[in-house]
């Protein structure tokens, strides 16, 4: 019984491992992506203006229809 506990144990650590591994490659991804975007303002101006388009587009479609 205590080994198939330990095979058990040992199993959850790997996927935690794995899944750690994933956050940190995700993170680093991410970081790389702002890193470009402080280097390149306009990007930056881009990026907020294509959010603030969407914003307002999906606003406007909450409205309630005032008609």
């Amino acid at each position: 019984m205590s080994d198939r506990r330990d095979d058990l144990a040992r199993a959850g650590m790997e996927h935690l491992q794995a899944a750690a591994r994933e956050v940190i490659q995700a993170t680093r991804s991410l970081l790389d992506a702002a890193e470009e975007l402080v280097d390149d303002p306009a990007a930056v101006q881009n990026l907020v203006g294509t959010l603030t388009s969407l914003a307002q587009t999906a606003a406007g479609r909450l409205r309630p229809d005032t008609s």
